[in-house]
């Protein structure tokens, strides 16, 4: 019953079913309900959070210890997406479940979305680990102390007699309210912009300005080179672009005995 009305409650705020891409499993949704019933940080680890995720479960048994051919064990572990595409259909996921167990509005967590997007266009693929690693922060550590300060305003103000719209009862909207506004600019500065122009500029490397709390999968295709540049524009300055796939120069075409007659002529 509560997963039927956490599907229509979906429908009624986004006028439409959610597409299947983008459905958050029963389990998924039960989790989310779960935690939010017990004021908890709705977050979830975007390392196994993600579309169809019924078809990981056999997948996800298989972690841990695991007996190798050689007799000894090794561990085995999921890491977060490698890419800002498997990152954003997995938080297409999130967000159909915070819609669907009325957590939250689409508005800003499509704030949040088109935020991370445009720092990866600005920064390129290079500093996608750091991204992330910001990203899974903000989410997981920054949520849970505004609405710290949230709570110490509003106890603050009501003292003096006076009202505040933040409800202890329902607090993620106008934490993500707050999350999303210019206030928090100051965090990713810190987090992402100044050691993401550090490793732009050569001053650092990515193994420097990350550590270890978010990684990320390897995948060959990231660390292979592209037809198309990245992003190379940060706050009206040019940097260096990924190194572009290179072609060799067309091999000379053999020349004909009759070509050779005519030379020493």
């Amino acid at each position: 019953e509560d997963i039927n009305k956490a599907h229509a409650t979906y429908k009624l705020k986004q006028e439409g079913d959610c597409p299947k891409d983008e459905r958050c499993t029963d389990e998924q949704l039960s989790c989310l309900k779960f935690l939010a019933g017990k004021r908890l940080n709705p977050n979830v680890d975007l390392a196994i959070f993600g579309p169809y995720a019924n078809r990981m479960r056999r997948k996800m048994i298989m972690t841990g210890m695991i007996l190798t051919a050689e007799g000894s064990f090794t561990k085995v572990e999921f890491k977060g997406p490698p890419s800002i595409d498997v990152w954003r259909a997995g938080f297409l996921v999130y967000k159909s479940g915070l819609i669907s167990c009325d957590i939250l509005g689409a508005n800003p967590l499509d704030v949040h979305m088109k935020r991370v997007s445009k720092y990866h266009r600005d920064y390129g693929t290079k500093t996608w680990h750091l991204l992330y690693q910001a990203e899974s922060r903000f989410r997981s550590e920054e949520l849970p102390d505004i609405r710290r300060q949230l709570t110490e305003e509003k106890d603050e103000i009501e003292k003096s007699g006076g009202t505040h719209p933040f409800k202890k009862e329902d607090p993620w909207r106008q934490v993500w309210a707050r999350a999303v506004s210019k206030e928090m600019d100051h965090f990713w500065q810190e987090e992402f912009v100044m050691p993401a122009m550090m490793v732009r500029f050569h001053l650092k490397s990515i193994g420097e300005v990350v550590d270890g709390d978010a990684p990320i999968e390897n995948t060959s295709s990231s660390a292979s080179s592209t037809t198309a540049p990245a992003a190379t524009t940060l706050v009206g300055a040019t940097y260096e672009t990924e190194t572009e796939q290179q072609y060799p120069p067309p091999k000379r075409a053999a020349w004909s005995k009759n070509d050779r007659d005519r030379t020493k002529r």
